[in-house]
């Protein structure tokens, strides 16, 4: 038995977070059910609003990483960051924190990214550091991709994010990549709050070809 006492925060967050999966895959069911009958006649213009109507869904649900879309989200995500669409492989070296009440924590990964990325890297360079990365939210300051070792802002950054003992050996591999040359690096920063508040780091390193990612918020 659950005593109110020892009800908590996460506990509700949890229950809220069941019965917004219950009703997001309830209208993705739906909205299947719906269209199936049309889809093997030839009404279909009864069925494009519900396929619509999935088709937002399971985007929004990929874009909040809703469990059973993360690979969606990932693929887009490899698109606005890295450049091209491909399916990411699992992370390694991660570091989690546990999020606040106000969403505040630290994030970080590192991703050992596929042989077929490097050689579209190798011929699309000028594209990588000229566009990406894309969709950041505009309260933030972005710089696109550029080639290391990095200098200025983002060497102290780069300091900064490796010197927190509690990112172990990603912390040390910010700190020796961000010196190397041949590899890239972007940031992304509140520019009200600075980077010490809420920063977005990434490197990209061709000798090993992993990509890191840092996100902070505190």
């Amino acid at each position: 038995m659950i005593f109110m006492a020892d009800f908590t925060f996460s506990d509700l967050a949890r229950i809220i977070a069941i019965l917004f999966l219950t009703a997001f895959y309830g209208a993705v069911l739906w909205s299947i059910w719906e269209s199936w009958p049309h889809l093997r006649s030839k009404a279909f213009r009864n069925s494009a609003p519900k396929l619509v109507f999935l088709f937002l869904l399971c985007v929004f649900g990929a874009a909040i990483r809703i469990p059973g879309l993360g690979w969606a989200h990932d693929i887009y995500t490899s698109k606005m960051v890295y450049g091209k669409f491909m399916l990411m492989p699992a992370s390694t070296n991660i570091v989690n924190s546990e999020s606040s009440f106000t969403g505040d924590g630290t994030w970080a990964n590192v991703v050992q990214l596929p042989e077929s990325y490097w050689s579209w890297l190798a011929e699309h360079e000028f594209d990588l550091i000229g566009k990406y990365p894309l969709g950041w939210s505009p309260e933030w300051e972005t710089t696109k991709w550029q080639k290391t070792p990095t200098t200025g802002k983002a060497l102290e950054i780069a300091n900064y994010l490796s010197g927190d003992g509690k990112r172990h050996q990603i912390g040390h591999l910010i700190a020796w990549a961000a010196t190397q040359e041949g590899g890239y690096f972007t940031y992304s920063e509140d520019p009200k709050k600075g980077y010490r508040r809420y920063v977005s780091f990434r490197l990209l390193i061709p000798a090993s070809k992993q990509a890191v990612s840092i996100f902070q918020k505190i």
